[in-house]
C-alpha cells in the first residue's frame, strides 16, 4: 500500500521505505488527495503540524481542515486541477487538531490515469512564522512612519555631499518647502550665506566621525523669504548598509531664541532699575546736604551781596540735580505712590496749560481723549509725569521744525498678537486696559535702536539726558502696566502707556 501511494506521489523505481522516510525528513507539508476529497498520504512534517491523528484522518477529508477563510479559494483551486487546469502557486490557511491556525503557501498538481483525475499532490509550506514577522515589521514600519511624519521636528537623509534624498513631511512646517521641492538639492543652499563657512566645517566632522551625535546652530532659509533659526544634530550612518546617508535632524527654535532675547533685555533693564535706585538714593543724600546749607547761607547773606545771585544759580543747580534723582527713581518705580481711582482722561484733558508750556513754541498740542470713563488705580501726579516726559520727548523729534503732537486717551482690550508686537516691556497678559498714547511725525527712531528707548541715558538726541522715557516706564511699571513703541524713519513715533482698567 505504501508502495501504491508513493510512487502515486513520485512515481515508482524507489524502495517504499526509502522514499517515504525521505518525505518524512523534509519540513514541508506534504499531501495527497483524492477525487473525493479524503486523504490518501499526509507525511509526517503535515501529521505534527496539524495534529490529527491516524484514526481521525480516515474520517477527514481536505475541507475539513481548510479553514473558512480560505474554503472558497481552495475549492475553486480543487476544481481546476481535476479539470487539468495549471494552478500557479496560492495561499491557504489550514485548521489544527486543537482548533489553531496554520498559514501556508505552496503549489499542487493533478495525476490522471485514462483521462480521469486520479489523486491531486501538494506541498506546503508552513509560513505563520514568516507572516507574524513580517505583520511585526509593518507594525514597526507604520509606527516608524507615523514617528518620522508627526514628529515637530525636521528629519533630512543627506549623502556624503550634503544633497538631500530625502525629507520628512515636517519639513513644510518647519521650512515651509515641500518633500519634492528639496529633493536632490543641496542642504547648504538653505543655510544663511553667513553660517555656511561653519556649516561645511561642521559637516566635514560629521563625515569624519561616523555614529557620533553632533550639534549644530545656523540660520536656514523659509520659503516664505525669512530666516529661522535652527538648532541641528547629524549622525553619519554613511557606513550602515541598512541607512547609507547621514541623518540630520533639525528643530525651530527662532522663538526660543527670541523669548532668550527678551529675557537678557528684561534682565539687564533689572540691572539698570537697582543701579539707578541705588545711585539716586546716594545722591539725594548728598544734595540734602547741599541744599540744606545754600538755604541757611541765603538766610545769612544780603540780597544786595554779590554772593546772593550766586547762592540763587546754586540752589536752582541743586533743585535740577534733585529733579535728575526723582526721575530716576521714577525709573526704579521706587518713589512715593498715594494710590487713588481716577479717570485717565480728567488728568489729561487739565494738563493741556502745561503741556502747551513743555512743548516747542512752534508744536501743537491735539487731544482726542475718551468720552467715557477711564479709570485706573495709582497715582494722578505719577501720571502727569509720565505724560509730560512723553510729550518733551515728541517736541524734541521735530528739531526745530512745526509740528503737532496727538496726546490720546482709550479703553482698550490687547490680544496677544499686540503683546507680540515690535516693541513692548514688560510684557503683562491680554486684557483690558487704559490707553495713553502720545504720538509725533517727526524723525523717528531706527529699528535696532527702538528697543533701548526706554533705558536710562541712553538718548538719540545730540542733546538730552535720556531719562524721560525711562522715568515714564517706571511709572507705568508701578501702575503695573505695559509700554508700547512703534517707530518709522521720517514718519514719526508713538508711544502708548497701558494702565490696568480699575
Amino acid at each position: 500500500m505504501v508502495q501504491e501511494l508513493v510512487s502515486l506521489f513520485l512515481g515508482a523505481g524507489e524502495p517504499a521505505e526509502q522514499i517515504e522516510k525521505l518525505l518524512d525528513s523534509i519540513t514541508d507539508l506534504v499531501q495527497s488527495v483524492r477525487p473525493d476529497g479524503s486523504f490518501a498520504y499526509v507525511n509526517r512534517a503535515w501529521r505534527e503540524t496539524l495534529g490529527y491523528s491516524a484514526a481521525r484522518m480516515d474520517m477527514l477529508r481536505v475541507f475539513d481542515v481548510i479553514h473558512e477563510s480560505s474554503r472558497d479559494k481552495c475549492r475553486d483551486v480543487f476544481q481546476r486541477l481535476l479539470a487539468g487546469d495549471t494552478v500557479p502557486p496560492f495561499e491557504t490557511v489550514f485548521v489544527k487538531a486543537d482548533g489553531g491556525r496554520v498559514e501556508l503557501e505552496g503549489s499542487a498538481t493533478c495525476s490522471f490515469e485514462a483521462g480521469r483525475p486520479v489523486m491531486i499532490r501538494a506541498v506546503l509550506r508552513d509560513v505563520s512564522e514568516r507572516r507574524r514577522i513580517e505583520s511585526r515589521l509593518r507594525a514597526a514600519e507604520e509606527r516608524f512612519r507615523k514617528l518620522v511624519e508627526e514628529s515637530s521636528d525636521g528629519i533630512f537623509l543627506a549623502d556624503s555631499q550634503g544633497l538631500i534624498a530625502y525629507s520628512s513631511p515636517s519639513l513644510e512646517r518647519v521650512l515651509g518647502f515641500t518633500p519634492d521641492e528639496l529633493h536632490r538639492t543641496s542642504g547648504f543652499d538653505l543655510v544663511h550665506p553667513d553660517d555656511v563657512p561653519a556649516a561645511y566645517e561642521y559637516f566635514g566632522r560629521v563625515r569624519a566621525q561616523p555614529r557620533e551625535h553632533l550639534s549644530f546652530h545656523c540660520r536656514a532659509r523659509h520659503k516664505d523669504g525669512g530666516w529661522r533659526d535652527l538648532d541641528v544634530v547629524c549622525t553619519n550612518h554613511l557606513d550602515d548598509p541598512a541607512v547609507e546617508a547621514v541623518v540630520v535632524n533639525f528643530r525651530d527654535v527662532t522663538g526660543r531664541r527670541i523669548i532668550e532675547d527678551e529675557l537678557r533685555h528684561a534682565q539687564r533693564l533689572e540691572s539698570l532699575v537697582v543701579l539707578a535706585s541705588g545711585i539716586a538714593h546716594e545722591f539725594n543724600n548728598v544734595l540734602t546736604v547741599i541744599l540744606g546749607n545754600i538755604e541757611l547761607m541765603k538766610a545769612e547773606v544780603d540780597a544786595a551781596s554779590p554772593a546772593a545771585p550766586l547762592l540763587t544759580q546754586l540752589h536752582d543747580a541743586g533743585r535740577r540735580a534733585a529733579d535728575l534723582t526723582r526721575q530716576m527713581l521714577a525709573y526704579a518705580g521706587r518713589t512715593p505712590f498715594e494710590r487713588q481711582r481716577y479717570d485717565v482722561s480728567s488728568v489729561v484733558r487739565e494738563m493741556r496749560p502745561l503741556l502747551e508750556a513743555v512743548a516747542a513754541a512752534n508744536v501743537a498740542i491735539e487731544m482726542e481723549l475718551e468720552s467715557a470713563p477711564a479709570i485706573v488705580d495709582g497715582d494722578p501726579a505719577q501720571l502727569r509725569q509720565a505724560v509730560m516726559n512723553l510729550v518733551a520727548n515728541a517736541s524734541e523729534a521735530y528739531d526745530g521744525r512745526g509740528g503737532a503732537i496727538v496726546v490720546r486717551t482709550a479703553a482698550m482690550s490687547t490680544t496677544m498678537e499686540f503683546m507680540q508686537s515690535p516693541y513692548i516691556a514688560p510684557a503683562p497678559p491680554p486684557g483690558r486696559y487704559v490707553c495713553v498714547e502720545v504720538s509725533d511725525l517727526g524723525s523717528g527712531i531706527p529699528a535696532d535702536l527702538l528697543p533701548r528707548i526706554f533705558e536710562p541715558f541712553f538718548t538719540t538726541k545730540f542733546i538730552g539726558r535720556g531719562l524721560g522715557l525711562a522715568a515714564a516706564l517706571g511709572v507705568v511699571r508701578a501702575h503695573q502696566g505695559t509700554v508700547h513703541a512703534t517707530s518709522d524713519i521720517g514718519q514719526g513715533t508713538t508711544v502708548r502707556m497701558l494702565f490696568p482698567v480699575a
